[in-house]
């Protein structure tokens, strides 16, 4: 199923430097799940989704003896560029909708940043 929002102008954004803590309250706070991660100068430089928030912590998790505070030290002290997509596939405002569709489609992806 096909679910789709409507392009947002002023989306919630982030900066490479944002903990990953921070980052997955964003996420948890604003009901999304994929933030873009962007530079001072405003240029995309990559994406952080929820999932990949997860990948990271459930492979130190199964660490013996890691407990939930030291997970929780792990996601403040690690910033996403750590663990972000870097190449993004994004969409221009020139593109129709059925091209959007289609890159979403194609490359089986959740979110198409518009830049």
């Amino acid at each position: 199923m096909f679910v789709a929002r409507r392009m947002q102008k002023n989306p919630v954004t982030m900066s490479p430097s944002t903990s990953l803590y921070e980052a997955q309250e964003k996420m948890r706070m604003r009901a999304i799940h994929q933030i873009p991660v962007v530079s001072e100068d405003g240029r995309l430089v990559g994406i952080l989704s929820d999932r990949d928030i997860r990948a990271t912590v459930l492979p130190v998790g199964m660490i013996p003896g890691f407990t939930a505070e030291e997970a929780e030290k792990f996601l403040k002290n690690t910033p996403v560029e750590k663990f972000m997509k870097r190449k993004v596939i994004v969409a221009t405002l020139s593109d129709t909708l059925e091209d959007a569709i289609g890159l979403l489609y194609n490359f089986k992806i959740n979110a198409l940043p518009v830049v």
